[in-house]
C-alpha cells in the first residue's frame, strides 16, 4: 500500500458545550442536538469542496485542496452554529495549511498536529489559523486575518506566529482587529507550571493546554488525565485553570485549601500544586506546581 503526500488545508471544529448539554437535556437529548449540530458543520465542508476525514468524538476533522475552500467553510461553520436553536452548543475552528500523508482515507504527519493544535487554541466562537494557511489565502479573504499570538507548538523548534479570522460583522472585525498582538513580549504577564525539574512558562497572550494528548503544551504520561485535560488563560492580568476532563483537577492553594474541579474554573494566585484526576493522597498521583509570580 503506497502513501500519498500532498500539501492540503486541514481543519478542526470542535463543539463546545457538549458536557452542560447533557446535563441539561439527558443523554438522549444531547446527543440527538450533537448530531445535527455535526450534520451542519459537514454540509458547510461539502458544500466548499472538502472532504470529512474523520469524527473524534464532538469534533470533525477534514480536508481541502485550497485554503480558500476551507476559509469559507469555517465562516459558514460558524454561521450556522450561531443559527442553531440551543445556545449552550458553540463550535471553535482551527486550521493549517501543509504537507500530509494522505493513507487508507486517513491524514497523517505533522500538519495534522499543528492543526489540533490551533483548534486546542481556539475559544468557543473563533477560528485560529496558522501563518502558512493564511499566506496561502487569496489578498481578500487574507484581509480578514488578524494577528492574534504566537504558540509553541510540540515538535516545532520555533514558536509559530497564529491569526485569528474575522467571521463576524465589520464593527466586530474593527473592534478586535484594533486588539492585534504587539510582539514586546516583556509587557506580558506570566507564570510557570513545573513537572520534576522540568519548568514551562505560560505566557498572558496563549492558552497552555495540559493534558494526555500529545498536541498538548505539556503532555503526562498518566491514564487519569483527559486528552486535554485542562487549559489556563489569562484573563485580566490574572490566571485561570479551566477544567475540561472526565476525572477532575485538584488545586491545593497557597493557604494549603484543596479545591476539587470538574467542568469549573479557579482563578490561581501565588503558588501551588495540580494533580490531574488524582486526590493528593493517591499514590498513584502525578503533582505540577505552579508559581504565578
Amino acid at each position: 500500500m503506497s502513501d500519498e503526500q500532498q500539501s492540503l488545508a486541514i481543519v478542526f471544529a470542535d463543539i463546545v458545550g457538549a458536557a452542560e448539554l447533557y446535563d441539561s437535556l439527558g443523554d438522549e437529548g444531547a446527543q440527538k442536538a450533537i448530531e445535527e449540530s455535526l450534520g451542519h458543520l459537514s454540509e458547510a465542508v461539502r458544500r466548499n469542496q472538502g472532504e470529512i476525514i474523520k469524527y473524534i468524538g464532538e469534533e470533525l476533522m477534514c480536508r481541502f485542496d485550497k485554503p480558500d475552500h476551507a476559509f469559507f467553510a469555517a465562516c459558514e461553520m460558524q454561521e450556522s452554529a450561531n443559527l442553531e436553536a440551543n445556545p449552550d452548543l458553540r463550535i471553535k475552528v482551527g486550521m493549517h495549511y501543509g504537507p500530509v500523508i494522505f493513507q487508507s482515507g486517513d491524514l497523517f504527519g505533522d500538519a495534522v498536529n499543528v492543526a489540533a493544535r490551533m483548534a486546542g487554541i481556539a475559544m468557543a466562537e473563533q477560528i485560529i489559523a496558522t501563518q502558512d494557511f493564511v499566506e496561502e489565502l487569496s489578498p481578500e479573504n487574507r484581509e480578514y486575518a488578524k494577528v492574534f499570538d504566537r504558540a509553541s507548538v510540540k515538535g516545532k523548534a520555533s514558536v509559530i506566529e497564529i491569526y485569528l479570522i474575522m467571521w463576524e460583522s465589520e464593527e466586530e472585525i474593527t473592534t478586535i482587529g484594533a486588539q492585534s498582538f504587539h510582539e514586546e513580549s516583556e509587557q506580558r504577564h506570566s507564570m510557570t507550571v513545573s513537572l520534576d525539574d522540568e519548568v514551562y512558562l505560560v505566557r498572558s497572550g496563549s492558552p497552555f493546554v495540559i493534558g494526555r494528548g500529545s498536541q498538548c503544551d505539556l503532555a503526562l504520561p498518566t491514564t487519569l488525565a483527559s486528552r486535554e485535560h485542562v487549559r489556563i488563560e489569562c484573563r485580566r492580568d490574572r490566571f485561570t485553570l479551566i477544567d475540561q476532563s472526565t476525572n477532575g483537577t485538584y488545586v491545593r492553594t497557597e493557604d494549603g485549601n484543596v479545591v476539587y474541579l470538574r467542568r469549573e474554573e479557579l482563578i490561581l494566585w501565588g503558588q501551588g500544586v495540580i494533580s490531574l484526576g488524582a486526590p493528593f493522597d493517591d499514590v498513584d498521583g502525578l503533582y505540577l506546581h505552579f508559581d504565578c509570580g
